[in-house]
């Protein structure tokens, strides 16, 4: 089933969309129309991470909207504030890595002359090829770490 049937089927459910900076998927709902997120102290819109059942409530649908798109600055798990939900696949384990700074070497792994690993450094803003790779070797390590606490 697709998010849009997915969210056809919940109620209170306004939007459902893959989050492009983490992979996960989110979540917009009015909280007054489901049972499960209504709380009357709270504000009548949510944003929640359904992967990791991460939420917060807004005041306006509007600001609900505008954050909708970056789960990585509200939910705990995308933050790397709270250990993931037993199962998660490694492209989130990797994107976690990113987060924690090691640099995102999705567009070009392998590069195979000088010249393009320049390239891809430019776009990532490092300053040359070799610096990139650097980086990249860094990142291997941190995901490896992660990877290894994670079991």
């Amino acid at each position: 089933m697709g998010l849009k049937e997915t969210q056809k089927r919940r109620p209170g459910c306004l939007a459902l969309r893959k989050s492009r900076s983490t992979g996960t998927v989110v979540g917009l709902y009015q909280a007054s129309k489901t049972s499960s997120l209504a709380d009357p102290d709270c504000g009548d819109w949510v944003t929640v991470c359904e992967d990791h059942a991460g939420l917060v409530y807004h005041d306006t649908r509007s600001n609900a909207e505008g954050w909708l798109s970056h789960p990585e600055e509200w939910c705990p798990v995308c933050q790397g504030e709270e250990d993931p939900p037993e199962g998660e696949d490694i492209n989130v384990k990797y994107k976690r890595a990113v987060r924690k700074g090691a640099p995102d070497f999705y567009l070009k792994r392998d590069p195979k002359t000088d010249a393009e690993w320049d390239e891809i450094a430019a776009f990532h803003g490092v300053e040359s090829g070799a610096a990139y790779k650097e980086q990249i070797r860094l990142a291997d390590e941190i995901l490896l770490e992660i990877l290894k606490e994670e079991g």
